[in-house]
């Protein structure tokens, strides 16, 4: 077969543009640090120039040290991190190369580096280790399958989903495959390490999606894993996953991933999570305790600076927000400035499709921008996230139809800085006056609703509130004088729901008319101003065979009262009923059907309409 890539160190002139191969030694030394030494051969000039070869912790977050190609087209770059490190290599025009490289003893490994260009999309850059025997050499390949699986395939399958109309919501993969592969590795596999990264990969497939895997397989494979596994170092995101596992140890499992994990970063990792925990309880001691171990003994983390930023972060309520300018994915000639969004309130929301818990934000947000969009409020989504998988995204069951602009998977991005993104999603109020107003829990859930009441044309939100306040008040009160049944009668449950969608269309006059008309029917009953009336119900259905009539006077029972049929096809019946407020419908051959020859309706709890009937008569 004849293979995509240029031959190592034997590149044609042709393929000089779209291949490059890079020789390298991974020498672990003692001290703890780790040196990189290669030389790209086989590649143009101009392309070595904007060759960039990074160190990176597991995840592929965090720099840790850096180098261009010399004018010998050889580098040299090293870190004292130790538990796993991600060897990243990247050229503008190619697929960017990367390797899982672990950093404990002493290891000395030559890889060979295979740009693929990004003309070819499904090819992959490939970093391949000499010494395929090697401990290294095997950990590399092992996690670059899972990253494959995870990254491509997974994403793949998701976009062909989500473009053939699916509902995110609902997608599922199915890992029963790649489960049976892993399982077979698993009875194969006698290193420790390697057993471990297996496990890791295994429960990163039931993290997405449970379907293919057993719950009873990870029980029995997760006690393989220990504390000072370095595989943690490239797993970070399965550190919570994990914590059902061990319910019995899990306190002190993590005070030894914390004492015995070589990996630095996951540990600062650990510790800023129990910071977290500790200030959700107000467990000041803890917190500060956290703090102190984290700024002293892990100051260049990222888990430092975001630790220290719950007490003391980049944006507080009364600070003015910072300058952006982003491009509509809209409408790219257009743009989304903060000097644009002067004299709006707006919302601006750092999310991503990869993101579960924004993915989860989108009912408050799309409820919350329907009720307030014409109110002067508006939303601002940044997506740290491709311009494809957006469109992808709100092409289904959420369409976002307010602002909304990407900045790629770059988290350096200037905007992103700018903001000090702690975590995803991070919601931002801000006023009309470009003052920031509020921030994230408080704009989390149903919490946000209640937020925008305060700054979101207010003199509106308090009319409505004071309404709602006094209808539900109504109805507390009856009920504790022990007159639910005055309820039932004159302020039945279909009725309170016609007045609060009154309320939230901002229709205040006919919900306070309604509020007043049940409270003058109560009083009236309550001086005994009332006597029974009998009245006629007809319904015109010439071919029906049955026709009832159901509503709240007979608990909505569809067979409970039978009409008469006349002879030019009308159906009538006459029932008594005392002074009160009654909902209705015809039940013709069991078909629910209003009353035509009664314009007065109320919207129902479902969205739709009941017929009504009112009978109020003073005593003389």
């Amino acid at each position: 077969m004849k293979s995509n890539y240029a031959t190592i160190f034997g590149v044609s002139l042709k393929s000089l543009i779209c291949t490059a191969v890079l020789s390298a030694w991974v020498v672990s030394a003692s001290h703890s640090q780790t040196t990189i030494i290669g030389r790209l051969v086989g590649v143009d000039p101009t392309v070595a120039d904007s060759v960039n070869i990074a160190l990176k912790d597991g995840t592929g977050e965090t720099i840790y040290s850096q180098t261009h190609l010399s004018r010998s087209n050889t580098f040299s770059l090293s870190s004292r991190e130790t538990g796993g490190l991600l060897l990243d290599i990247t050229c503008p025009g190619f697929n960017p190369a990367q390797a899982a490289i672990l950093t404990i003893g002493s290891t000395s490994d030559t890889v060979e580096v295979q740009l693929s260009p990004v003309s070819k999309r499904h090819e992959e850059s490939r970093i391949t280790f000499l010494d395929s025997t090697s401990l290294v050499a095997k950990f590399a390949r092992l996690h670059m399958k899972s990253r494959y699986r995870l990254n491509v395939r997974y994403a793949n399958e998701r976009n062909r989903f989500l473009e053939t109309g699916g509902d995110m919501d609902s997608f599922k993969a199915d890992w029963t495959d790649d489960a049976r592969l892993i399982t077979n590795g698993l009875l194969q596999e006698m290193e420790p390490i390697l057993r471990q990264e297996l496990i890791m990969q295994y429960l990163e497939m039931y993290a997405l999606s449970p379907q293919g895997t057993s719950n009873d397989s990870i029980k029995k494979w997760i006690p393989e894993i220990p504390p000072e596994s370095p595989a943690w170092c490239f797993h970070l995101n399965l550190y919570s996953l994990a914590y059902s596992y061990h319910l019995n140890d899990w306190s002190s499992y993590v005070d030894e991933m914390i004492a015995k994990n070589p990996g630095r970063n996951f540990r600062a990792m650990l510790l800023a999570d129990r910071a977290q925990l500790a200030l959700a309880y107000r467990d000041t001691t803890t917190f500060m305790q956290t703090l102190t171990v984290l700024t002293s003994d892990y100051s260049d983390t990222k888990w430092a600076a975001r630790t220290y930023r719950l007490i003391h972060p980049i944006l507080r309520t009364g600070d003015t927000v910072p300058l952006f300018n982003l491009r509509s994915i809209d409408d790219t000639l257009a743009y989304i400035s903060s000097k644009q969004m002067l004299g709006k309130v707006y919302l601006i929301d750092f999310w991503g499709t990869w993101c579960g818990p924004c993915i989860g934000e989108m009912p408050y947000l799309h409820k919350a921008y329907e009720r307030s969009k014409g109110k002067g409020f508006t939303i601002v989504s940044i997506a740290l996230d491709e311009v494809a998988n957006v469109e992808r995204f709100r092409k289904n069951k959420w369409h976002m139809p307010w602002l909304n602009a990407c900045v790629g998977n770059d988290r350096q991005n200037a905007t992103i800085l700018a903001f000090g993104v702690p975590h995803y999603p991070f919601p931002i109020l801000v006023d009309s006056k470009g003052i920031i107003v509020a921030l994230e829990d408080e704009l989390r859930g149903d919490r946000l609703e209640h937020t925008l009441e305060k700054f979101v044309n207010p003199v509106q939100w308090q009319r409505e509130e004071l309404l709602v306040q006094r209808l539900d008040d109504l109805c507390t009160q009856t009920k504790q004088q022990g007159k639910e049944s005055v309820l039932r009668r004159f302020l039945p449950v279909e009725r309170q729901d016609h007045i609060r969608q009154l309320i939230l269309k901002g229709e205040f006059d006919k919900a306070t008319a309604l509020v007043e008309e049940s409270q003058t029917q109560m009083k009236l009953f309550a001086e005994a101003k009332i006597r029974l009336m009998d009245i006629e119900f007809s319904f015109s259905a010439p071919d029906a065979k049955a026709v009832f009539l159901a509503g709240s006077f007979n608990g909505w029972n569809p067979t409970s009262d039978t009409l008469t049929k006349q002879g030019n096809g009308t159906w009538r019946i006459t029932k008594t009923l005392s002074t009160g407020i009654y909902c209705y419908k015809f039940v013709a051959d069991g078909k629910w059907f209003i009353d035509p020859q009664n314009e007065k309706k109320y919207y129902n709890a479902e969205g739709g309409e009941n017929s009504v009937v009112v009978v109020s008569i003073r005593a003389n």
